[in-house]
């Protein structure tokens, strides 16, 4: 089940929290570099963060979150991230499908990964998003999709 996610509740933002460190872990390994944001974040920068969270529960688990902002004329997928220990059971897709499908503004989607981060660049083409350009964020490249 998807929800809205209450960072009020100490115990939803640790479970977050937890949840965000481990997965960009594994995206820290995939792309050679641990300069991903979420990343560097503490858990009051989270819980301040500007953006709408909405999680994935099974058994009163988050096993994933995706996390939503307004960019210009854009919805934004500002965040990903599923547990490594549900990668592969489609809960990265039934997120992005949920981001889809309640965008009440019928925005473009758009949406950031690392360059090397295959698993996630195949979703997001897998989910019709289109690759609109390749750039530099630091010491990382950065591929960026869109869906109209």
């Amino acid at each position: 089940m998807i929800q809205r996610l209450d960072f009020t509740n100490p115990a939803t933002l640790n479970a977050a929290f937890q949840l965000q460190k481990e997965a960009y872990e594994q995206e820290a390994r995939l792309i050679g570099s641990r300069m991903i944001p979420p990343l560097l974040e503490t858990i009051e920068g989270l819980r301040d963060a500007n953006e709408r969270f909405f999680g994935e529960t099974q058994d009163g688990l988050i096993v994933g979150i995706i996390a939503l902002c307004e960019e210009g004329p854009y919805l934004r997928i500002s965040r990903l991230a599923v547990a490594p220990s549900h990668f592969g059971k489609g809960i990265g897709s039934r997120l992005i499908r949920f981001a889809i499908e309640s965008n009440e503004k019928d925005q473009s989607i758009v949406v950031s990964t690392g360059e090397a981060n295959a698993p996630a660049r195949n979703l997001y083409e897998k989910l019709g998003f289109q690759l609109t350009r390749v750039f530099p964020a630091g010491e990382i490249m950065l591929a960026e999709y869109l869906k109209e």
